[in-house]
């Protein structure tokens, strides 16, 4: 029998590190304006006394010897993982309950084995030996999943798409479509058609760390989708792996050949197949055209009113993101630079005042406009008339350059502020314009009964409505940690089914929503996706726990 191994604090703190980086420390004088926003927190180096441990991790027990000899004659012996360290790696995404889970080496139920198929001929294999032996599977992209999507229910593996799935296949100037492999991560398609004068058009939170596999098998939305839309607008056709075979639709650019297909699989989350590769819908790079703009408002609901008259114009932003007036404060608290104003902020501060835009209350929102010269030009006026006629003052580019620039930094705020004994977290939904405030209104107030702040801000406008993307911090309760994480986001979500939002919006549900999910199916289309799951995976083998089949 095989020995356990011991991982160091060390090592888990590494793995539990956005893009495995330090984070950069927050200065002692913006440290102490956050105390006096969390009076609980205490200052402390939480996470020390693991870095001490060494964490013990049992060998695999859960499959039988015979099973794993098979799947090391499929892909062979170098491309089948037993070790600790990848079975910790491939059970855990990157949402804060799996973070602290690592730090602590308290983990999820770890992969009994990680496979690293190269072909798509071995996957069809693998998932036909897990079918004989009901081994669950669970395919694994960039492991950024923040909904517990990667936890298994029972013994099984992890299959990656990484490092074999990785090419892109086509770039296609003539049809602006790209196919590419699954397991391909944001910043690498994105540098090999910015060297072609292209663009995805798709950068959600996670872009360094995600693939286009995760994209859309949790149907998930870019920071840009106002003007480009979610991944199921991009999505022109994929390829999946069943354990009844290949599926790939015909290429067409539209078809009206009974109901498609394609959809069903677009958010599937690893539960119907395995996707393998995608042609998505690819632009023109506006970096020459880009434009930026900052508004404040007096208070976040005229903010509102404001989006959705900009959501009805012909000519859309391709970035808005409205923040409330706690979080348009903590923007600048974050920013500082100096533990003192200057006499020219002392002075804006006043101005600012004098005309209505009061801290605390005052709401920031930043714009990014793209497409031709021409269009981002015409987007740009359209805003600045329809902020004007909503009594937003003008503050210029800077607010809306800095957050572009730094927008994929924020991963490592979470990192430090865990560091230091304060769990941050995030959840989102959407609902229709006339719902909006009353669901802001109340998820706040209910967030609050367990969280020092609760702060949001509006993004991925449609004429009908938007998202919402609530943000929460208080002090961690030691010992207690991981059910802290999940009463916060349980209270969070019912918040949102009570008060007529989605459960989300672009995260996907994994195994943390279910019940709630269940809510917002009618049961004749949950008989029918259940239908499509036994024809597809009759031994449930597929993700089981991700969706509401009956697992």
């Amino acid at each position: 029998m095989a020995s356990p191994e011991y991982i160091s604090g060390k090592t888990l703190r590494s793995l539990a590190l956005w893009k495995g980086q330090e984070p950069e420390k927050i200065p002692d004088f913006v440290l102490k304006e956050l105390q006096q926003l969390v009076p609980s927190w205490r200052v402390r180096d939480y996470f020390k006394k693991y870095l001490r441990q060494k964490t013990e991790v049992s060998p695999p027990t859960g499959l039988e010897r015979r099973f794993l000899e098979n799947l090391m004659e499929i892909v062979g012996k170098e491309s089948v993982s037993v070790k600790a360290l990848d079975r910790i790696k491939f059970s855990h995404g990157f949402s804060t309950e799996d973070l602290i889970r690592i730090r602590k080496g308290e983990f999820a139920p770890l992969a009994e084995v990680v496979v690293f198929p190269k072909t798509e001929d071995e996957m069809v294999k693998i998932l036909a030996l897990c079918e004989q032996n009901e081994v669950p599977l669970i395919p694994v992209g960039g492991r950024t999943s923040v909904t517990r999507a990667l936890h298994f229910a029972r013994p099984g593996i992890a299959l990656s798409l990484r490092p074999h799935f990785t090419k892109i296949l086509e770039i296609s100037s003539r049809t602006m479509t790209v196919t590419t492999e699954a397991g391909i991560l944001g910043p690498e398609l994105e540098s090999k058609l910015n060297d072609r004068g292209f663009t995805i058009g798709h950068f959600p939170q996670s872009f360094e760390q995600s693939t286009v596999g995760g994209w859309i098998a949790a149907r998930g939305a870019g920071q840009n989708s106002t003007l480009r839309g979610k991944i199921e607008d991009l999505v022109i056709n994929l390829r999946l792996v069943t354990a009844r075979g290949m599926i790939e639709p015909p290429l067409s650019p539209a078809s009206a050949v009974g109901p498609q297909k394609l959809p069903l699989f677009v958010g599937s989350e690893g539960t119907l197949g395995i996707i393998t590769r995608a042609t998505l819908r690819m632009f023109v790079d506006p970096t020459p055209h880009r434009r930026f703009a900052s508004y404040l408002f007096s208070d976040f609901y005229k903010g509102i009113e404001a989006v959705e008259e900009l959501s009805q114009e012909d000519f859309l932003p391709a970035v808005a993101r409205l923040s409330d007036g706690l979080e348009t404060m903590l923007y600048s608290i974050i920013g500082k630079t100096s533990p003192q104003m200057d006499a020219k902020s002392k002075l804006l501060e006043r101005y600012l005042s004098w005309k209505g835009y009061k801290p605390k209350r005052r709401s920031l929102l930043l714009l990014v406009f793209e497409g031709n010269k021409e269009y981002a030009k015409n987007a740009d006026e359209t805003a600045a008339r329809i902020m004007k006629k909503h009594g937003a003052l003008n503050v210029g580019q800077k607010f809306a350059k800095k957050w572009f620039t730094s927008r994929f930094e924020h991963p490592h705020l979470r990192d430090f502020l865990l560091d230091i004994g304060l769990l941050i977290d995030t959840i989102e939904t959407a609902s229709t314009w006339d719902k909006l405030p009353s669901l802001y209104e109340n998820t706040v107030a209910t967030l609050e009964k367990d969280a020092d702040l609760v702060f949001a801000h509006v993004s991925h406008l449609y004429p009908a409505g938007a998202s919402l993307y609530f943000t929460y911090v208080t002090s961690l309760e030691e010992g207690k940690e991981i059910d802290q994480c999940r009463r916060l986001q349980e209270a969070a979500v019912e918040s949102f089914v009570k008060n007529g939002g989605v459960v989300s919006h672009h995260h996907g549900i994994g195994k943390a929503f279910i019940p709630w999910a269940k809510q917002q199916w009618d049961d004749a289309a949950l008989e029918m996706m259940r239908g499509l799951k036994e024809r597809l995976d009759p031994k449930h083998v597929l993700n089981p726990g991700n969706f509401p089949f009956n697992d």
